[in-house]
């Protein structure tokens, strides 16, 4: 009898050891999955955050390129004010303005031809979209010139732009369009 109770013993700790470590187990195991779970979230979250932001910036490019095809191109014009909401605040030197269509009309009325280059957008701690840019143009009346300045963008969640500043080194830049609606 003491080997069947020594054996029934063995065999209840046996049951009983197994059963504290799948418990533990199971425990490090839910813990471990909650961790992956959260490392997996963080990283779906930066993968998403890291399309959208590659998006809006491939749109700000765009940007650029549809304002300098849009003067000749009825298409690129089209293109280019459907990057901005109706009601996106434009601001030229500290002079704002609601909708972008309206100064894209006042501006070739000044400028015959103009090309855009531009450093990468950069995304910045509030949100928003900065770069460098230099363009060279030619006025209505024909005189050539070149300009430098920052744009900073704001991009809603549908991808368009809601908010542009325009902030040239020559603050009288675009005096002419600042009663331009």
């Amino acid at each position: 009898m003491t080997n069947s109770a020594t054996a029934t013993t063995g065999n209840h700790n046996h049951t009983n050891v197994p059963s504290i470590t799948n418990t533990t187990s199971t425990t490090n195991t839910s813990n471990a999955e909650s961790v992956e779970a959260n490392i997996t979230g963080r990283a779906a979250n930066a993968a998403t955050d890291t399309l959208l932001e590659t998006a809006a910036i491939t749109m700000l490019n765009n940007y650029f390129r549809l304002f300098d095809a849009s003067r000749t191109d009825e298409r690129a014009m089209q293109d280019l004010l459907s990057l901005f909401t109706q009601d996106a605040e434009i601001v030229l030197n500290g002079s704002s303005r609601t909708g972008f269509e309206g100064f894209m009309k006042a501006f070739y009325e000044y400028n015959q031809d103009i090309k855009h280059m531009w450093d990468a957008w950069v995304l910045q701690p509030d949100g928003s979209y900065q770069t460098n840019w230099a363009v060279c143009g030619q006025a209505a009346d024909g005189t050539v010139y070149a300009k430098a300045g920052i744009d900073i963008a704001r991009v809603n969640e549908a991808g368009q732009i809601v908010y542009l500043e325009n902030v040239q080194a020559d603050e009288n830049a675009f005096s002419k369009y600042k009663n331009e609606r």
